[in-house]
This record gives structure tokens, C-alpha cells and sequence, in this order.
């Protein structure tokens, strides 16, 4: 609450004990005007953006809120991860408490070991406050859950360099479990069972790297009122939290004393500021400065943020998600936008295109089904051919025959469709039929031939047609009689009689003339309209398909 520029509070009645602390603490003062039910705080203290951090310690936990409420003076960590953090940042804090540290792999204990030791070998003091874990240890200092509900007494060793003295914590129903260590190479403070001899330690250090890493066991900071009302809630708070609230706080504050821990925790203005100005894309500020020094902006962090200094671009960094800046020494002009991030850039783009898509296909529906069908028919051409040309090269004579079927079933087609869609072409062409017998291939076949000399009454009666075929079947030793023309049709035949006029034959994959598509005929010749050059069995399937 200090770093936000907060000027005026509004407190509840029952929560006043806070007052005294907002008033001898950061400066308020209780407004005269009366609020129903509320007690508004007013500081006088001059609104400030840019200030100053003094604070050198740094917690790290799920839980945060509660330890950092409890000591101000610690730095309250952006993640409970230690390896989310930098080396560089890590740096910058004489003191970081862990809590519970969450290690569920070996490689994530190998990486937090390698990254604690860099930390102790530079001179940073690291305490953790370590989780059980039946599987990973952390330096081979083992950690066990005591489950314990009667009053427990801490008593210090001779050789602890805190100046800490003995003193006891009382469990209850939500407090039932002291956290043991063991295997530690020194140890300061153990606790003790009332009635029991039993002594376990509770801080020691372990030799890690160039120094000493402190381990602090019982699960301690349980036990301060901040994090016992965050953990359980204000209805379970009473005496008894409040007690071993002070008697741990200060144990603690013991302990970070004699680590050098900044106690202080008020930031301070940046007074250096010459001139500034804001607006909605951001702003910018000039500063004269004797030192460098990091810089808090009493404004809401995201990564949206970016910042120049005289006009070269400079890391934003963050603080309890305040905007932080390192600024160097001497007379400098810093300008902050609020923009957008990289990943910002590429959803929009995404987002634009996507609109843009939708309205083309909107617009164009029709044309994109008839395109998306012309590709699938392409597509589904293409993988047929190939599939017919794997099947002809793996020599499998029966799918080949198969294939020479269906596509003489396709041409045969019954008497009324034949006629119907003769009616089409019959304003181009009305020819005269002619029939000849032939030989190809020691096979005699009957075929039809058109004669060039339009003949508009020219066509072929199902009776001679099946009488073509018998012949072919009645002479199966290929003797070749002579035939005589076909006589002209009678117009007094009965008009029930069916008939077969002729027409182009049709190209079943797009419903045009065969003419009209790809048949390997030279273009500009006409092809034969209707032609039964096949070998006996599809003459006689003729003949029984027509019957």
C-alpha cells in the first residue's frame, strides 16, 4: 500500500486496531468528517509516481500475502518459483525466505540446487522453509511431518548466533503438525514434546557450496497470525493464534536482524524528477541524478510496457507488479508506451484474417462449393487413375475385367434413355444407318455404321438389333453370309413398338457429349454415335438386357 500513491482510506470500525499502525507507521491521519461505520485516513504527504525501494529481502511462496503482510520489509515475490527468477534478479537481495518449495522432479531439484548455490557462493543468504517430500530431498536434508497437538517448546543450542531465546508454541485442531529436519550440519534450535526427552531439530544449516544454506523447520511461519487468517480464515483467529503470533514473529525477526535485513520498508521520492507529463499511450519524465538507482512508478505493471532512455530502448521491470526502471546517473529523458506485445501483433493480424475469409466465403459461397467440388472431382479422377494403373501393374486380371464391365454397363443403356437423349442432338444430326459384318481379332461382329447422308427417318428397331445378334450367335465358326441394307421403317408401325434412335454417346464424369471431352480422338472428327463393337458375351448380355 505504500507504493500505490494512496492518499485517502476508508476503514471499517471493527478492523480500527489497524489504525494505530496507518497513523504511527505511514503517516495518516483520521479525516474529521463522520462516515457511518468508517473511519476515513487521509495522508499528507505529497502525491508521488516516481519513488525509491530500500527493501534488500525477497519472499518466495504460494503464500505470500500472509509473510509479506506480516514483514513489510520483504519484497513479495512475482512467482513461487525460484526458477522463474533470474540470477541477475536474485542478486539484488541480501535475504530470500523460500516457502515450500515444490520439487517433483529430478531435474527440478538438480536446477533449484544449482541455482541456491550460485546464490550462497555470491554472498546472498538463503533461507528454506522446505516441503515433505518422501522422494527428493534438497541437499540431502530430510524433512518429516510430526503430527503433535500438544504444546511444544523451542529451545536454542549454545552455538545458534541469533539472538534467540527458548520459548513454547501451543497447537491446536488447524496447528496439529510440527515439520522435522534432519541430517543437518549444524543445528540451532530444536523443539521439544512436553513430557517427552525427544529433541528434533527444528534451524540448522547445511554446508552448501562456498557457505551455509539455514533451514527452518516446524513449518513456522504457519504459526504467524497473517498467514493462520489467510490459511483458515478470520473465524478461527483468537488468543491463543495471537500469542504464537508474537512469540514466532519474534523469533524472526531475530533471525533477519543478524542477517542484515533493511527493517525499514517506507519508499522514499524520487526527488530527482525535473518535469514530467502522462496521457492515455503513457508518458515520460526527465531526471538529474548524482547516482544510479533503481526506480519505482507508481503505475500497474503489464508487458505491454516498454521504455526509452533518451530515445534508446531500456528493460521494464516489475516489483509487486509496480513498473520498475534502472536508471543511470547524470541528466536523462525516459518515455513509457503502452502498447502492444509481439503476441498482441500476431492475434490481430490472426483476428483481421480470419474476417476477412469470412467474407469472401460469405460473398462468394456459390462459386467457392462449385470450385471445392471441381477440386474433390480432380482429386478424386486423379487418385482413381493411379489406383487403376497400380492395380494393372500388380497383373490383377480380374479387377481389370471388373473395371471393362462397369464400363459397358455404363454405355448400354435402356431404349427410353437412348431416345430421350437423342432428342438433343437431333437438330444436328439425322443420319441414315447402315450395318456390316466384320473381323477383328478372329471375333465376327456385327456394328452399325452411319452413312454422311442425313436421313431424318433413320432408325434402328429393337427387333433388328436383337436379330443382329443372333445371327452372330447362330454362326459361331465365323462363316460370313452376305447382308442385305436395312429397309426403311415403315410409318404404319404400331406406335407402341419401341425404337432406338441414335445419339452421341454420353460422358458419365461431367454430362456432356463425348465429343465435348477428352476421348483420344482428334478434334474436329466426328466419333461413332452408337457403336457395339464388343466381344460375344457383351452381345448376348445385350440381347438379355434388352428382353
Amino acid at each position: 500500500m505504500a507504493f500505490w500513491n494512496i492518499r485517502y482510506l476508508l476503514v471499517p470500525d471493527e478492523y480500527q486496531d489497524l489504525g494505530e499502525r496507518l497513523k504511527n507507521e505511514m503517516g495518516f491521519r483520521v479525516s474529521e468528517d463522520k462516515r457511518e461505520g468508517n473511519v476515513l485516513y487521509i495522508s499528507d504527504e505529497p502525491s508521488a509516481y516516481y519513488l525509491t525501494d530500500s527493501r534488500n529481502a525477497l519472499v518466495i511462496s504460494t503464500g505470500t500475502q500472509g509473510f509479506s503482510a506480516q514483514f513489510p520489509n520483504f519484497v513479495q515475490g512475482k512467482s513461487s518459483d525460484i526458477l522463474d527468477y533470474t540470477e541477475e534478479e536474485l542478486l539484488e537481495y541480501k535475504l530470500i525466505y523460500i516457502i515450500e518449495p515444490e520439487i517433483n522432479t529430478l531435474t527440478r531439484k538438480n536446477n533449484i540446487e544449482t541455482m541456491v548455490t550460485k546464490l550462497v557462493n555470491n554472498g546472498v543468504t538463503v533461507m528454506i522453509e522446505p516441503l515433505a517430500n518422501k522422494v527428493f530431498d534438497l541437499f540431502g536434508v530430510h524433512v518429516n511431518d510430526e503430527e503433535l497437538k500438544e504444546t511444544i517448546k523451542i529451545k536454542t543450542n549454545i552455538e545458534n548466533p541469533y539472538d534467540i531465546t527458548d520459548t513454547i508454541i501451543k497447537n491446536n485442531s488447524n496447528l496439529n503438525k510440527v515439520r522435522s529436519i534432519y541430517y543437518l550440519d549444524e543445528i540451532y534450535a530444536n523443539y521439544e514434546v512436553s513430557g517427552s526427552d525427544i529433541s528434533i531439530g527444528l534451524i540448522g544449516a547445511k554446508n552448501v557450496g562456498e557457505g551455509k544454506l539455514i533451514f527452518v523447520g516446524a513449518h513456522l511461519s504457519q504459526y504467524l497470525d497473517m498467514v493462520y487468517t489467510r490459511n483458515n480464515g478470520l473465524h478461527a483467529y483468537s488468543d491463543l493464534i495471537k500469542e504464537n503470533s508474537d512469540r514466532v514473529e519474534a523469533l524472526y525477526s531475530d533471525m533477519f536482524s543478524y542477517y542484515g535485513v533493511n527493517e525499514n520498508y517506507m519508499p522514499t521520492v524520487f526527488d530527482s524528477v525535473t518535469e514530467h507529463k502522462w496521457d492515455y499511450n503513457g508518458g515520460s519524465f526527465t531526471y538529474e541524478s548524482e547516482e544510479a538507482q533503481e526506480v519505482t512508478i507508481s503505475v500497474t505493471y503489464t508487458p505491454r510496457w516498454s521504455a526509452s532512455l533518451d530515445g534508446q530502448e531500456i528493460a521494464v521491470g516489475q516489483r509487486e507488479n509496480l513498473i520498475t526502471l534502472e536508471l543511470p546517473a547524470g541528466r536523462h529523458t525516459v518515455e513509457l508506451h503502452y502498447g502492444m506485445t509481439s503476441y498482441g501483433k500476431i492475434g490481430y493480424i490472426i483476428s483481421a484474417f480470419g474476417i476477412i475469409l469470412f467474407l469472401i466465403v460469405l460473398l462468394f459461397w456459390d462459386k467457392v462449393i462449385r470450385l471445392s467440388d471441381r477440386i474433390a472431382i480432380a482429386i478424386g479422377n486423379y487418385l482413381q487413375i493411379n489406383n487403376d494403373t497400380i492395380s494393372m501393374e500388380r497383373g490383377s486380371d480380374s479387377l481389370v475385367d471388373t473395371f471393362e464391365e462397369v464400363a459397358i454397363s455404363d454405355e448400354l443403356e435402356t431404349a427410353e434413355a437412348i431416345t430421350a437423349e437423342a432428342k438433343l442432338f437431333e437438330e444436328d444430326m439425322i443420319k441414315s444407318i447402315q450395318y456390316r459384318t466384320v473381323n477383328e481379332n478372329d471375333i465376327k461382329v456385327d456394328i452399325i455404321v452411319i452413312d454422311s447422308e442425313p436421313n431424318p427417318d433413320s432408325t434402328l428397331e429393337i427387333d433388328d438389333l436383337l436379330a443382329l445378334t443372333d445371327m452372330e450367335s447362330n454362326n459361331p465358326d465365323g462363316v460370313t453370309e452376305e447382308k442385305k441394307p436395312l429397309e426403311k421403317v415403315e410409318t404404319e408401325k404400331s406406335q407402341t413398338k419401341q425404337v432406338v434412335k441414335l445419339a452421341p454417346k454420353k460422358n458419365h464424369i461431367n454430362n456432356k457429349p463425348k465429343s465435348a471431352s477428352k476421348t483420344g480422338k482428334k478434334r474436329g472428327k466426328k466419333p461413332t454415335l452408337l457403336q457395339f463393337r464388343r466381344r460375344k458375351r457383351y452381345i448376348r448380355k445385350t440381347k438379355k438386357r434388352v428382353n
